[in-house]
């Protein structure tokens, strides 16, 4: 019963399973990499018209086909396959139509982070906690501090909806700033004693 993983020495149930599914994943994604290259060359040469580049996984993950690969354009899609050239696995890459291009949702997340991560004027404690370009949505997600309510509605009326998913951090979560204002010794309200 030698080998790591359990306090009993031995292997953990739950580890061969998800390491033969990552393999598995890999190796269905690794046989995309001509196509990859090709696809990202596309990108580069175009990124006016590039809106983001992602696997696909949806059918692997229940056993009914292999990873795919998604190219987002801000063209229609049929007059870019074309365009991509000849594909070792043409059938499974697929070229959706999204609105904003990488370029654009990476220079918008940029300046939200740069304007609002240090709190909203008039009120620090909302804020900004993370901003990111989501290209499957072709929106900037942005997350906000749990006391930011109102700073959703002020982010969506100066940048529009049709640009930005604004999301509540979750709960439990705590700000990594390590602002004064941001720390706190009080436990989380889930494990806080019943008042007398």
């Amino acid at each position: 019963m030698g080998g790591a993983g359990s306090p009993l020495g031995g292997r953990l149930m739950s580890e061969a399973p998800e390491r033969e599914y990552d393999r598995r994943w890999r190796r269905s994604a690794g046989t995309l990499r001509p196509d990859l290259e090709r696809v990202e060359q596309w990108g580069t040469r175009h990124p006016d018209r590039y809106a983001g580049l992602w696997y696909d996984g949806a059918a692997f993950d229940v056993g009914t086909g292999p990873v795919r690969l998604v190219l987002a354009v801000t063209d229609d899609p049929d007059r870019v396959r074309p365009e991509l050239g000849p594909l070792r696995h043409p059938d499974r890459v697929e070229v959706v139509r999204r609105d904003h291009t990488s370029r654009d949702l990476a220079r918008l997340a940029h300046r939200v982070a740069a304007e609002w991560t240090h709190g909203a004027p008039g009120d620090e404690a909302a804020r900004v906690t993370a901003v990111a370009p989501d290209e499957q949505v072709s929106r900037v997600r942005v997350v906000l501090s749990r006391r930011g309510a109102g700073l959703a509605a002020r982010l969506v009326e100066r940048y529009g909806s049709a640009w930005l998913v604004v999301d509540d951090e979750p709960a439990g979560v705590r700000p990594m700033s390590g602002r004064a204002e941001d720390r706190t010794d009080d436990p989380p309200p889930e494990v806080r004693p019943p008042a007398r």
